[in-house]
């Protein structure tokens, strides 16, 4: 019964507030969506500012040196550090899932781990991106998006944990060195590094001592056991120890040793965590810098820094590209192996996210590649070789397609065919112009390896459509303008000792790196400039208009094809409908206010489904809106969170099998009751075909004015149908009559194929007997089967299946709470009971929206599209 759903999102929202509140929210909502991009972006622009000031009198050739200087040998064991802090940080996930009671094989959990960690130690955002991450592949493994969200948790206090007892480890053992840097009283350190230890130490008496779950207010919390507390302690101090122990094997020896070493790597971690910048990038470097800076030449630590970021980051974000790239082969060639199918179901979604980062990356050293002067010898190498004018050109092609690569990694984030083949041909072409410009071998061969990563992962950037309709967020553009910041200071940090003059742009020559990074810069602007303005020119969006006539045979064609109703619900015209380029699928929608509300699913084919989502948004995006699904079903869950939406639950659809249906049964007593007791008063149904009932229009607006008026309600929209002559025209009709006079109606939706049937709108007058409603269904039901449809639908019952437990989501308490106390604004015990009475199935249904207070927008915005607007929403 869509009327119960439709009652439902009307009657909860009235206790949102009025219009104020709503204003409020979507304060908030602007202050969350600019807010963080900003703070970052001011904090990455002071960090620059910072590393400025600690490397003025560095040169850059003597920061190449050092960097050219690094033994093999450490090089070897930073790598070697670098592996045992990745099986650590696998370590952590296999004892947080064993904390909540789940058994994964342990490469599953390797392989979550590792990609999860991997992406979030290089774009940052670790409590976003990771679980993200591993939600992709250990949900393929049954686990809850509770569960990951637990395994995140639990992993993040074992980080803390750990660095507390390394950090205090060091400071009580070598208080010496450490004040020597930092200008602190050796006992003070002593001090703070026995309290830390302390913590930790009382930590771990605790879950030792307390074997019952700890009560937290109203939230109980089950307590991990001492030994799987001690094992996590262990994994996390050797993680720190060994990530941390990469940087300092690449720094020369000197006075400072491990353990004040150690000291402040965690201090540059936490630093790093708190500025949420991505991946800590600058803010680490300048920690680092500032307090080695009395022991080791600046020079020699901004060499082991790079190559620490090209060991610790880079190379194991690559090496997860890599992984699923391998996957995605191995599943086409033996897709016998079930392992591999069931991992790659789940692995290869991670793949527009990972070659997006990837190629970002490679895009930023291509920048950062011309910015900076090239090698001598290999110029000289290239001044007998090649033509100076091929140099010249390579080099300004080459920072023209790192800005490209910036652009298209927006376009493999969001799936874009386009992006993928432009991807195809600017890598090579970066490869080339790196080898013509200096010999950079190292650059030209992490081009090719990106290459290869992506070429088998075609059909996994489906979407044809124009890369320009791509939006960039004010993240996205933030990020592209701290990369050209970065080539400007990179510039400037680069030839200090070189006198600006205006001809020296137009200097050419194979010693003259100076120019060339300038020709470069210019070109990097040039093409932010060019994108810039083909967005600005092109032709303005408007909202979108209400279907015409054609509109709707064109969906009343992709509808018989359907097993599901609600279809039907786009032949009532109040929605927008979108339709995909072969006229197969569409997706109907309402427009309130910034929020582009779809009812359902997309309709169609489910392989159109992805194409048309995203065209959905972008649609949105353009004008500034959010979208969202409402009532959206578990099988499209993966497609919406793909779209950055975030799936909450709003109650359970009741669906009733009518192929096993029967009245038999001391269960059914009183349904065989009711249809007794309704023959023998004289009560009829009648089931009429599509336009029968047209004749009948003024008797069935007669009951249904006097259904409005006893309700004391009005007509509701969007979710459901509002009384009219065409919804009368263009539905079958069952008809309840007393004695010959009609005193119910229920218009039904069904499609061709017989697998559903449901009630749209459904009308009584004050002179039915009060079960007449009841007899209509049960008489619908057994007419149905007869019919031979599989199923009858009978509609969500709003709040209802969601969880009440002490670690349950808020967004679940909430709804429970309002399903066992919230009778005064809707009848939501009382439906799922009425509905539990024909022993249906329970599906789940959820609202699938942007995070943060976004869902809560949206549901105030359903309803006033329910509702026919604001007053509306609030009223019966």
């Amino acid at each position: 019964m869509a009327v119960d759903v439709v009652e439902a999102g009307d009657q909860t929202e009235e206790a949102g507030g009025g219009v104020g509140s709503r204003s409020d929210l979507e304060r908030f909502a602007r202050l969350k969506r600019f807010g963080p991009p900003a703070a970052a972006a001011l904090v990455f622009a002071l960090t620059l500012f910072a590393i400025d000031r600690l490397l003025g009198h560095l040169n850059y050739h003597a920061v190449m040196v050092d960097l050219r200087a690094l033994p093999a040998s450490a090089l070897w064991l930073a790598v070697l550090f670098t592996t045992g802090s990745f099986l650590c940080l696998t370590g952590y996930d296999w004892s947080a899932v064993r904390y909540i009671g789940k058994k994964l094989p342990y490469h599953r959990i390797a392989l979550g781990s590792f990609a999860g960690y991997a992406i979030s130690n290089t774009i940052g955002f670790s409590l976003l991106s990771g679980p993200s991450v591993r939600y992709r592949i250990y949900a393929a493994a049954g686990l809850e998006a509770v569960d990951v969200a637990r395994v995140a948790v639990v992993s993040g206090l074992a980080f803390h944990v750990g660095i507390s007892a390394v950090a205090g480890f060091a400071m009580c053992l070598r208080p010496d060195a450490i004040a020597a840097v930092v200008a602190v009283p050796a006992p003070l350190l002593q001090m703070v590094g026995a309290g830390m230890l302390l913590a930790v130490a009382a930590l771990i008496v605790f879950v030792f001592v307390r074997r019952r779950p700890l009560r937290l207010w109203r939230w109980t919390v089950d307590l991990p056991t001492g030994p799987l507390v001690m094992g996590q302690l262990v994994l996390s101090v050797i993680e720190i120890a060994s990530a941390g122990s990469v940087l300092f094997v690449l720094l020369p020896s000197s006075d400072i040793g491990w353990f004040a070493f150690i000291t402040f790597y965690c201090l540059a971690i936490v630093a790093g965590v708190i500025s949420h910048v991505p991946g800590g990038f600058g803010v680490f470097e300048s920690v680092m810098l500032f307090l080695l800076g009395g022991s080791v030449p600046a020079e020699t630590t901004t060499a082991a820094l790079v190559a620490y970021r090209a060991i610790y980051n880079l190379f194991p974000l690559l090496l997860a590209a890599m992984l699923l790239a391998a996957d995605e082969a191995i599943r086409k060639i033996a897709p016998a192996l079930e392992a591999a199918r069931q991992i790659g179901a789940w692995s290869t979604r991670l793949i527009p996210t990972i070659m997006g980062t990837v190629v970002f990356i490679a895009g930023v050293v291509m920048i950062a590649s011309s910015a900076t002067p090239a090698v001598p010898r290999r110029m000289v190498y290239l001044s007998n070789t090649v033509p100076l004018t091929l140099v010249e050109t390579a080099h300004f092609l080459s920072s023209i397609a790192g800005f490209l690569l910036l652009i298209l990694s927006r376009g493999l984030f969001r799936r874009l065919n386009g992006a993928y083949w432009l991807a195809l041909f600017v890598l090579p072409t970066a490869a080339a112009t790196s080898f013509a410009k200096g010999w950079d071998y190292e650059e030209a061969t992490l081009m090719i390896v990106v290459l290869v990563a992506l070429l088998p992962c075609r059909r996994e950037f489906y979407r044809q459509t124009s890369l320009l309709d791509a939006p960039f967020t004010w993240g996205w553009l933030l990020a592209i303008a701290a990369v050209v910041g970065s080539m400007v200071w990179l510039i400037t940090f680069s030839y200090r000792h070189v006198d600006y003059a205006e001809n020296l742009w137009w200097e050419f020559a194979f010693k003259e790196d100076a120019p060339r990074s300038l020709r470069a810069l210019l070109a990097v602007l040039l093409a932010g400039t060019a994108a810039g303005l083909a967005r600005l020119l092109r032709p303005p969006r408007h909202a979108p208009d209400l279907p015409v006539e054609a509109d709707l045979e064109r969906a009343g064609t992709v509808i018989a094809a359907q097993d599901r109703t609600y279809a039907n619900l786009a032949l009532l015209g109040d929605k927008a409908l979108l339709f995909n380029e072969s006229d197969d699928a569409f997706i109907m929608y309402g427009v309130r206010a910034r929020s582009w509300v779809a009812m359902g699913d997309p309709v169609g084919p489910q392989k159109a489904w992805a194409d048309l989502a995203w065209t959905f948004r972008e649609l949105a995006d353009r004008v500034g809106a959010r979208i969202a699904f409402y009532q959206a079903t578990p099988e499209a869950l993966p497609l919406y969170l793909d779209l950055g939406l975030v799936p909450l639950k709003i109650g359970e659809e009741a669906v009733i099998d009518l192929t096993a249906f029967s009245l038999q049964g001391r269960k059914r007593r009183e349904d065989r009751n009711i249809l007794s007791r309704g023959e023998r008063e004289g009560l009829e149904i009648e089931v009429l075909p599509t336009g029968a009932a047209t004749p009948l229009l003024a008797e069935l607006q007669a009951i249904s004015d006097d259904w409005l008026q006893t309700k004391n309600t009005r007509e509701k929209r969007f979710a459901l149908g509002a009384f009219s002559a065409a919804i009368v025209e263009r539905s079958p009709i069952a008809i309840a009559s007393l004695h010959g006079r009609a005193v119910a109606f229920a218009s039904l939706m069904t499609t061709a194929t017989k697998a559903e049937a449901s009630i749209d709108l459904m009308r009584y007058s004050s002179e039915a007997p009060r079960y007449t409603m009841q007899f209509l269904f049960l008489r619908l039901i057994l007419h149905l089967k007869d019919a031979g449809f599989a199923s009858f639908t009978l509609g969500m019952a709003p709040m209802s299946g969601m969880e009440d437990h002490p670690l349950a989501p808020v967004w679940h308490k909430v709804g429970s709470f309002l399903f066992q106390h919230g009778e005064h604004f809707y009848n939501f015990q009382g439906l799922r009971g009425f509905k539990d009475k024909f022993d249906p199935v329970w599906h789940p249904r959820y609202l699938a929206a942007p995070g943060g207070l976004s869902p809560l927008i949206v549901m105030t915005d359903v309803g006033s599209l329910v509702g026919g607007g604001f007053k509306g929403m609030i009223a019966r």
